[in-house]
C-alpha cells in the first residue's frame, strides 16, 4: 500500500533540505490558489502570475511555518494577503474594473453570444459585490460557493466553527441579495 505523504511530512522534508519536494505542495494546491487569484484579479494571466508569487512567498516563509498548524490555511492566508495588496496596486494602476473571466466557469462555454454578454455583465456585478464584502464574509462565501468546500472544510480552513461559517454565509447572502437587488 502506498502511503500518501501529508503536508506536514512534505514541509519537514523541505525544511530538512529536500527543497524539490516543495513541488508536491504546489501540485496539491495550485488549482485552489489559481481559482482564488482568478476571482480576485479578474483574469487568468494575472492569476497565473499571482499564483506563482504566492508559492514563492510560501517557500520563502516556510521556515516560519508552525508545524502544529495546517498547511492549507497558512497558504490561504499568504494568498489572501498577497491578493489584497497586489489587487489594490493593480486597481490603482489600471483605474478600471477588469471583467470576470467567464472561461473559468464551465457552464458558460458554448452558449450564444448574447447570453454570454448578459452572463458576463451579471458575473461582473456579482464579483464586484462579493469583493465589497468584508473579508470575513467574503472568504467564507468564496470558499463555500466558488471552491465548493463543505461548511466543515471552510471552517477548518478559516479556523472557525461550523456554526460560525453558517452565520457568515447567511450574512454574506443577505448583503449580496440586498446590494444586487437594490434599485440604481
Amino acid at each position: 500500500m502506498i502511503h500518501e505523504r501529508t503536508d506536514l511530512d512534505i514541509v519537514a522534508s523541505v525544511l530538512e533540505g529536500r527543497t524539490a519536494d516543495f513541488r508536491l505542495l504546489v501540485t496539491r494546491y495550485q488549482d485552489i490558489i489559481f481559482r482564488l487569484s482568478t476571482f480576485h484579479l479578474g483574469n487568468r494571466d494575472d492569476a497565473a502570475d499571482a499564483t506563482q508569487e504566492v508559492f514563492l512567498r510560501a517557500f520563502r516563509f516556510l521556515p516560519k511555518f508552525r508545524t502544529d498548524a495546517k498547511f492549507l490555511p497558512w497558504l490561504y492566508t499568504i494568498a489572501t494577503n498577497y491578493l489584497k495588496t497586489s489587487g489594490a496596486r493593480r486597481t490603482r494602476r489600471l483605474k478600471q474594473e477588469t471583467p470576470f473571466d467567464l472561461e473559468t466557469l464551465p457552464a458558460t462555454r458554448g452558449i450564444d453570444p448574447q447570453k454570454s454578454l448578459i452572463l458576463r455583465e451579471d458575473a461582473a456585478a456579482v464579483r464586484a459585490e462579493v469583493l465589497r464584502l468584508p473579508p470575513r464574509l467574503r472568504d467564507a462565501a468564496v470558499l463555500y460557493y466558488l471552491e465548493e468546500m463543505s461548511v466543515e472544510e471552510t471552517g477548518d480552513l478559516l479556523g472557525l466553527s461550523s456554526e460560525n461559517v453558517k452565520s457568515r454565509l447567511f450574512r454574506a447572502r443577505k448583503r449580496l441579495r440586498d446590494s444586487l437587488l437594490r434599485p440604481d
